[in-house]
């Protein structure tokens, strides 16, 4: 599910998915197949993903799982090197964005951001 009607912040997205029985979005199989998918059907979007700074590395909230500072999935120049447990993962659909930084989708906001909400069903 996108929640493309109202910008909220990373808890105000995470609480919305609960409350629906979902959870945030995480770890996708082509993160930049989803960015795609969003901006052809959403528009330009930048969509909170399940992923929180621990103080030194990102980490996916339902599993622990570490994305690495390094990983080829981040916008060039992001996490950077002070990962603090207020910085939050976003998907960065957006086209110009994707112009830029073609194979490159998360990046690091503020968890008070506001962006819009991706929640999917818990897989157990």
């Amino acid at each position: 599910m996108i929640d493309i009607d109202e910008s909220v912040s990373w808890d105000e997205s995470n609480a919305k998915c609960v409350t629906e029985g979902l959870v945030m979005a995480t770890q996708p199989d082509d993160a930049i197949a989803l960015r795609q998918y969003i901006v052809d059907n959403y528009g330009d979007k930048a969509v909170h993903l399940g992923a929180k700074g621990d103080g030194s590395v990102f980490r996916w909230v339902d599993t622990g799982d570490v994305i690495s500072n390094t990983d080829d999935l981040w916008v060039p120049g992001n996490p950077g090197s002070s990962v603090t447990p207020s910085d939050c993962l976003v998907l960065m659909s957006i086209e110009w964005f994707m112009n830029d930084a073609p194979t490159h989708p998360f990046y690091s906001v503020t968890c008070s951001a506001e962006d819009n909400t991706l929640c999917e069903y818990l897989v157990e």
